[in-house]
Formats: structure tokens, sequence, C-alpha cells
């Protein structure tokens, strides 16, 4: 891949796939009895959402008509960061049982806005926000995910 529409294009392509991998293996998942929602409607909902992000990024690409921009990807730089994301996500997925699934993904949003190049301030507030929704839809929703030094 010499430019950013074919990595766009590739990129997209296999996040769709991806989402609708997630779609289908979320289509086998039984039902338990007394929940308010099905065990299936959270992973479904990731699903849609990750291929329809995909497509539309690899059909957005696809109809980009300006100019070229070449990449050079993944250089040393993009390893890096590939690498970073990496081991936060493992190191996320760590702490959400000490934690909680709301604190956990804060830090985790924090972390990586900030690495990004973003400031502070916009860290803050997305990570924030962030662990706001989820406990408010694990709460409202009678969701059962850890909660962590929030469900004391």
């Amino acid at each position: 891949m010499r430019n950013l529409r074919s990595a766009d294009m590739v990129c997209g392509a296999c996040i769709g796939l991806l989402g609708l991998a997630v779609v289908v293996a979320a289509m086998n998942i039984p039902a338990l009895m007394g929940e308010r929602l099905p065990s299936k409607a959270l992973p479904m909902l990731c699903g849609v959402l990750t291929a329809a992000g995909g497509f539309l990024l690899a059909i957005k690409a696809y109809r980009y008509d300006g100019e070229e921009i070449p990449v050079e990807w993944p250089d040393r730089g993009g390893w890096i960061s590939l690498g970073v994301t990496m081991g936060g996500l493992i190191a996320y997925v760590a702490l959400i049982e000490l934690l909680g699934l709301p604190v956990a993904s804060m830090l985790f949003v924090i972390g990586l806005v900030r690495y990004l190049g973003m400031g502070l301030m916009a860290g803050v507030a997305t990570g924030l926000g962030t662990a706001v929704s989820i406990y408010l839809m694990i709460h409202y929703l009678a969701l059962s995910f850890p909660l962590g030094v929030l469900g004391s």
C-alpha cells in the first residue's frame, strides 16, 4: 500500500469483515432466563457498529478523488504505535477485573488519547465520558460486567 486511499480501503474492508464475524459469532450466544437483554445484545451491537464503521471507511476511501497521499506504512513509528496500543489493550484487559470496566476503560482512553497526541483535557474529557457512559449502560440495563472499585 503506497497511498492512504488504498490503505484505508483495505483496512476498512478488514475491519468490516471482523465486525461481521463478531455478529455471526454473537448469533450463537444462548439466551439466559431472567435477563433484561439477551446475552448477545452487546456483542451484536459492537459487531454491527464495527462492521458499519469499517465498511464506511472503505467506501469513503473508494470514493476519494483528491490528490494521492503517499504513506510509508508501516514504518518504524507505525510499528511503535501498534506496539504501544497493543500493550495498552493487554493492560486494559488485565485491569478490568480489578478496577472494573468503567475505570479501566477511562484509564485506557486517557492514556491512548494522550499517546496519540491530543491534549490532556481532551484525554480526560473523553475518558470520563467513556467511563460515565459505560457505568450508566451497566446500571440502567442491569448488565453484568465487573464494576471493580465502583461495585462496593
